[in-house]
């Protein structure tokens, strides 16, 4: 009876209903598939940053691991925030997919190394500020339990990483082939 009363109690003190929540969630869980989306698609189009920057694989590497140093900028600077703004999360959400979606659209269109990898470290600190709002927002509504909920939110950035490379292949460069005809043999 004790425990009825108590589950009654923290209905009443929830702020979400159930429908909020799982609305919520899902919207969470396409938050990261996007974000999937957006960090993966620098891998799979390694070849053509390439082409486009004129460089080789070292510098465009280097130039999509700053996405990393980026996400670190954006973690430490998305938890304060959080901290003081935590009431508009849903903002910061959408403020920072914004800000992430200009970056990956600009990038293809950089034409040097460096602009690239600022473009990627720009777009990697909105992906830690994401990271930080979002799952304060889960842990928010959800409450008490959000393991399920967690582990499906993470599912949705494997779900955009999966989904990614199916997206741009055919939108690829298409190298020719090598016109190298020194090994062939005539009958």
């Amino acid at each position: 009876m004790v425990k009825v009363e108590r589950r009654e109690n923290e209905n009443e003190n929830s702020e979400y209903t159930l429908t909020q929540k799982i609305v919520k969630t899902i919207f969470l869980v396409l938050t990261w598939a996007m974000i999937g989306l957006y960090t993966e698609i620098s891998g799979t189009t390694q070849k053509d940053l390439i082409i486009k920057t004129n460089s080789d694989y070292e510098l465009v590497s280097r130039a999509i691991s700053g996405r990393s140093f980026g996400y670190f900028i954006g973690s430490f600077i998305g938890g304060p925030l959080v901290d003081k703004l935590g009431n508009y999360c849903d903002l910061m959400i959408a403020i920072s997919l914004d800000g992430a979606a200009i970056a990956t659209i600009i990038a293809p269109y950089s034409s040097n190394v460096g602009m690239l990898g600022v473009l990627l470290v720009i777009g990697g600190t909105f992906e830690g500020v994401i990271n930080i709002a979002g799952q304060k927002l889960i842990l928010k509504s959800l409450e008490r339990r959000t393991t399920g909920p967690l582990h499906i939110l993470h599912f949705g950035f494997g779900m955009g990483s999966f989904i990614v490379p199916q997206i741009a292949n055919p939108f690829l460069a298409v190298l020719a082939p090598s016109l190298d005809i020194t090994n062939a043999s005539y009958d």
